[in-house]
């Protein structure tokens, strides 16, 4: 697939987790992690629990604690050791939606970045595709196998779409997608935990995803909530004729909206489980009913 590499658990991706307004991100780390400036050089190795704190002022990074002290104009990337697990820990999430859990610890590297243009101090999470499924909020692993085998491959090229096709959602602040609605529910390694059946059944179908009939690159798979009883053509609900594959509205049978719950553009998430509880329909039927003239592609 065009832009996409072989790696068996797909691509690296960028997924913005929060900002400040340069008051300092404190991260730490279930294991050893390296304290890089940019991408390979090693200013530190700290162990097990260690909490630094990154800022920035004056045209520069500012990293302190746990016995370091570093000012450089470079980005500043935690990157784990050993598969240890890192903690944002000045990180409140507040779509909490389990009393007394915080869903601020993270698979991958952590990177500090400072937008382009802007204030904001960003706290970036960057891993593996396949990783960055497990932490996927937008579902309970509770559905139909096919309805999520479906969310799956959706979610997986909707963040490498923008990856590879659009350069990313935000690129002044350095992320492929956000963690919230307006993107895909991201809450990491928490929900990864408290999902188990998510990472099972998304690895049945690890590494598909949707292209376009012509090119073989990925689309962009957005999705939403519920209908009130048909999906929207891009050009009805945006005014655009950009994405052929969401030009076709089509029939939504199992809504229970009155009115749609999100843009209603592309796949509904209430009538993909229906066709899979229901109707037995496979996860390539419910994807190609929704999006019209893809095709699925194994990627890695």
């Amino acid at each position: 697939i065009a832009g996409i590499g072989g790696h068996p658990m797909g691509d690296q991706v960028r997924i913005g987790i929060f900002n400040t307004n340069g008051s300092a991100i404190q991260v730490t780390s279930s294991g050893k992690y390296q304290v890089r400036e940019g991408v390979s050089k090693i200013l530190a190795t700290l162990s097990k629990g260690k909490v630094v704190k990154v800022s920035w002022s004056g045209g520069k990074y500012h990293v302190r604690g746990a016995g370091v002290s570093f000012d450089t104009v470079n980005e500043i990337r935690l990157v784990p050791l050993n598969q240890a697990i890192m903690q944002i820990k000045s990180y409140n999430d507040k779509s909490k939606t389990i009393v007394g859990k915080n869903y601020n610890r993270y698979r991958g590297i952590i990177e500090i970045r400072k937008c382009n243009g802007c204030g904001e101090l960003w706290a970036i999470n960057e891993l593996r595709t396949e990783y960055y499924l497990r932490g996927l909020a937008e579902s309970s692993d509770t559905g139909p196998a096919e309805y999520l085998k479906a969310l799956g491959v959706a979610a997986r090229t909707y963040v490498l779409y923008h990856k590879v096709i659009t350069g990313g959602r935000r690129p002044a602040q350095g992320y492929d997608i956000g963690r919230t609605p307006d993107d895909q529910i991201y809450r990491g390694y928490e929900y990864e935990i408290i999902t188990p059946r998510l990472a099972s059944i998304f690895n049945k179908v690890k590494g598909i995803v949707v292209t376009d009939s012509e090119a073989d690159k990925p689309v962009s798979t957005v999705y939403f909530s519920d209908s009130d009883g048909r999906t929207r053509s891009a050009k009805e609900a945006w005014g655009t004729s950009r994405f052929p594959y969401l030009q076709q509205s089509v029939k939504d049978p199992y809504h229970v909206a009155s009115s749609c719950r999100g843009h209603c553009v592309g796949m509904s998430a209430q009538g993909a489980y229906g066709f899979a509880k229901k109707d037995g329909w496979s996860f390539q039927k419910i994807l190609k009913y929704y999006y019209k003239g893809v095709k699925l592609v194994k990627a890695y």
